[in-house]
C-alpha cells in the first residue's frame, strides 16, 4: 500500500468514525479492552479518566490485566494541571510500584500572553528530586507560528542546545525554514537543510529543499508541486522531483495525482514513478454511498501493463447504532474477507463497543473488544493540585478501607468510588473530623481495582486501591 493510500485510509477510517461522533456534552469516563484467548474472554488494559469542570483532562490512570492471577494491576497515572486560563502547565506521570504511586517523569509548560507555547521543560525523577532532561523552546512568536524552535539536553547542570529550525514567517504562514544541529566541538550551527513555501491560498503548492554543499553554501535538493482545481478547490497532483546539480535542471521522481466527486471528495488516487515516462504503480478507487458516506476502497496494483486488485475495504451503515468496516484481500482471484471491526453507539451516537475478528485458519475468530463509558457531568476542580494526593490503609483491603484525614476540619466532603469502568459504587458526603480518619466500608465491593476521589472545598483528591 502506497504512502498516500495508507494516508486517505487513516483519514477515511477517521471519517467513519466520526459518522457517529461524541457530543460535546458528553466525556469519555473509561475504556477497557479485552483479548479474545482461549475461547474466552480475557482483560488487556483500562483508561479512566477524570475531568476539570470545563471539560478538560485532570486525570487518566491506565490499568493492565495480570492474566496469571487474574487480577487487575494499576499501572500509570498522568495527572494535568491547568492555570487559571485553561493552559496546561504541568503533564505528571506516576508509576504504581505495587503499594503506591511514584513520580517517574513530568513535563512543564510556559505561555507567552496570547497563549502561545513558549517552553516544554521534560524532568525524570531521580534520588528523591526533578533532574532535568530537556526542554523545547519556541521564541519570537508572529502571530501563532514562532519564528525559533530550539531543542535543548542537560548536560552538566546546564542546558545544551543540540538542534534549531529558524523560520521566516509573513501572513501567518512559514516562508522558508532552516534546520540546523549543534556541533559541540567546533561551537558552531551545522547546517542540515533549507525548506521554502509557496501558497495557493491557504494550501501549500510547493515546498522546495535545500542542502549545503561541501563549502556549506545552500544548494538544491529536491521539490514538491501540488496542484489545485479552482471549483471545488482541491489537490490535483502532487509531484516530487530532485535536482540534477550537473545539468542545473529538474528530474521527475514520482507523482500521486486526484479525482474527486462532485462533492469535493476523493474518488481516486493514483501513484506513478518516473522512467523517463510516467509509468503508473498503484491506484485506490473511492465509493461513496447515496449518503455520501465512505463506502468502499479498492487498492490496486499495476503489474504487467494492467491493474490487478489486491485488497478492499468496504464500511457498512446498519442503522444509527451499529456500523462495521471490513478489510478483504484478494486470494486466487476471490475476495477472502481477513478481518473486520463491528462498532455499537447508544442514543446519544456515542460509540459504547467495538468487537475485532481476524481470520486464523480460513476462519474468523474474535481478536478483541473494547468497551466505552461515559459521563455527561464534571465535579472535578478547574485547577487540579497534583500535590493532593490520598493515603490509604490497608492496601489491598478486604471488608473495609481507611482514608488518613488530612482534611478541613468540620467542613463537607464527597467521596466517590468507581471500578476502572468507570461505574460509581459509592457516594459519601460527610463531614470531616479530625479526631479519626475516614472508613469506607468495602465488603460489598467485587474484588478487583477502585478509583476514588475525594472533593473538599476547592480541591481535588484522588488514589487508587484494590479489594481482595
Amino acid at each position: 500500500m502506497s504512502f498516500m493510500a495508507k494516508l486517505f485510509l487513516s483519514l477515511s477510517l477517521f471519517i467513519f468514525f466520526a459518522t457517529y461522533s461524541f457530543s460535546q456534552t458528553y466525556y469519555l469516563q473509561a475504556q477497557k479492552r479485552d483479548f479474545f484467548q482461549n475461547n474466552n474472554w480475557v482483560g488487556k488494559d483500562s483508561h479512566q479518566y477524570v475531568y476539570t469542570t470545563n471539560g478538560q483532562i485532570a486525570l487518566n490512570t491506565y490499568i493492565t490485566y495480570d492474566s496469571i492471577n487474574s487480577m487487575w494491576e494499576q499501572n500509570t497515572n498522568s495527572l494535568y494541571t491547568y492555570d487559571v486560563n485553561a493552559d496546561l502547565i504541568n503533564l505528571l506521570i506516576q508509576k504504581w510500584n505495587g503499594t503506591a504511586w511514584l513520580n517517574n517523569k513530568q513535563y512543564n509548560y510556559t505561555y507567552d500572553n496570547n497563549h502561545n507555547t513558549l517552553s516544554i521543560t521534560f524532568q525524570s525523577w531521580q534520588n528523591a528530586q526533578w533532574v532535568n532532561t530537556g526542554r523545547i523552546l519556541q521564541n519570537a512568536y508572529v502571530g501563532n507560528l514562532s519564528s525559533q524552535v530550539v531543542n535543548q539536553v542537560w548536560v552538566n547542570n546546564a542546558w545544551q542546545s543540540i538542534s534549531k529550525e529558524d523560520r521566516q514567517i509573513t501572513a501567518n504562514k512559514i516562508q522558508y525554514s532552516e534546520n540546523y544541529i549543534w556541533d559541540n566541538s567546533l561551537q558552531v550551527w551545522k547546517k542540515v537543510d533549507r525548506k521554502y513555501f509557496q501558497y495557493n491560498q491557504d494550501s501549500v503548492a510547493s515546498i522546495t529543499y535545500s542542502i549545503p554543499d561541501t563549502s556549506n553554501n545552500w544548494v538544491l535538493d529536491k521539490r514538491t508541486l501540488n496542484t489545485y482545481s479552482s471549483s471545488p478547490f482541491v489537490m490535483t497532483e502532487s509531484l516530487n522531483q530532485i535536482y540534477d546539480i550537473t545539468n542545473q535542471t529538474w528530474i521527475h521522481k514520482n507523482r500521486t495525482s486526484f479525482l474527486h466527486t462532485s462533492s469535493g471528495k476523493v474518488s481516486e488516487i493514483q501513484s506513478e514513478i518516473w522512467n523517463g515516462m510516467w509509468t503508473p504503480t498503484s491506484k485506490n478507487n473511492i465509493q461513496y454511498d447515496t449518503q455520501d458516506s465512505l463506502a468502499e476502497m479498492l487498492l490496486q496494483l499495476y503489474q504487467n501493463g494492467s491493474w490487478l486488485s489486491t485488497e478492499k475495504f468496504n464500511y457498512e451503515y446498519l442503522n444509527q447504532l451499529k456500523s462495521a468496516y471490513r478489510h478483504y484481500q484478494n486470494i486466487n482471484t476471490a475476495w477472502v474477507e481477513i478481518e473486520n471491526t463491528f462498532y455499537t453507539y447508544n442514543n446519544n451516537k456515542l460509540l459504547t463497543y467495538t468487537i475485532s475478528n481476524i481470520e486464523s485458519m480460513g476462519t474468523l475468530k474474535p481478536s478483541y473488544q473494547n468497551f466505552y463509558y461515559y459521563t455527561s457531568s464534571v465535579g472535578v476542580n478547574t485547577f487540579v493540585d497534583k500535590s493532593e494526593t490520598l493515603t490509604l490503609y490497608p492496601v489491598p483491603c478486604q471488608n473495609k478501607i481507611w482514608i488518613q484525614n488530612n482534611f478541613v476540619t468540620n467542613e463537607p466532603i464527597e467521596l466517590r468510588v468507581y471500578n476502572i469502568e468507570g461505574k460509581l459504587f459509592k457516594k459519601i458526603i460527610q463531614n470531616s473530623n479530625a479526631q479519626q480518619d475516614i472508613e469506607i466500608a468495602t465488603d460489598n465491593l467485587p474484588q478487583g481495582i477502585y478509583n476514588i476521589l475525594v472533593l473538599q472545598n476547592s480541591k481535588t483528591y484522588h488514589t487508587t486501591f484494590s479489594k481482595e
